[in-house]
């Protein structure tokens, strides 16, 4: 219901306000969740324009993406088990949701549009820190199926475009850092390992070469460490 300065949900919100591009690209709307998993999709004046109850707690961004490439808007999210995939009615896509594996535990989701051709990918992160990398109909892709690591990453996979090479980017929590190809391939001079744990958060500075960017990560002992991402300090 409307409240005098804002808005008042029968159960307790749960998830962050999440902000998403409409169709007209010219305002934001709401995305959040409540302590029944029932997921509200509010308009700029707070209008509640649908709800829909899920299966768990959302534990993902929620990413606005063009799915069928046609300039109309669908929002793409993670639970724990499955990806979801809901248009702008509240209503899924075709095939959606869908689990990875019935044995997959997710802890980090992330979209990647390589060129912002709309051909997207989904990158998906098991507590365990393997790195799953998919199409959009969540099949899985070479290199991927999973990448593994030792420990668990501390957020999603992320990318790069440095000049017309394509880098993939996951910290994991006791400092090893890990750099590599589209296909999966560890880059030269990685993994790197900081010998120390680091905060979860990284700035990239990019160029257009590898040695001419880097990745600048403080530890949590507060030392802040510059990497090249030829792999060297």
């Amino acid at each position: 219901t409307n409240a005098e300065n804002g808005v008042r949900f029968a159960s307790k919100i749960i998830s962050k306000p999440h902000l998403v591009k409409t169709h007209s690209y010219l305002q934001f709307d709401m995305i959040l969740q409540d302590s029944t998993n029932t997921v509200y999709y509010l308009d700029k004046d707070q209008n509640a324009l649908w709800t829909t109850t899920i299966d768990e707690p959302i534990i993902s961004n929620i990413f606005p993406i063009d799915f069928y490439k046609n300039g109309k808007l669908q929002y793409a999210f993670a639970t724990s088990k499955r990806i979801h995939i809901i248009d702008k009615t509240g209503t899924y896509i075709p095939g959606y949701p869908k689990s990875l594996t019935s044995n997959v535990s997710i802890e980090h989701f992330n979209v990647i549009d390589y060129d912002l051709s709309r051909s997207y990918r989904f990158g998906i992160t098991n507590v365990e820190g393997y790195i799953y990398l998919t199409d959009k109909d969540l099949k899985v892709l070479g290199g991927w199926n999973p990448n593994k690591f030792e420990r668990k990453a501390l957020q999603p996979i992320q990318h790069a475009r440095l000049g017309r090479k394509d880098v993939m980017i996951s910290v994991q929590e006791n400092g090893v850092v890990n750099v590599m190809s589209r296909n999966g391939q560890r880059m030269s001079g990685f993994p790197y390992d900081m010998k120390r744990s680091v905060d979860e958060n990284y700035f990239l500075k990019s160029s257009n070469s590898l040695s001419n960017s880097s990745i600048s990560i403080i530890s949590n002992s507060g030392e802040l460490v510059e990497l090249s991402l030829e792999g060297n300090t």
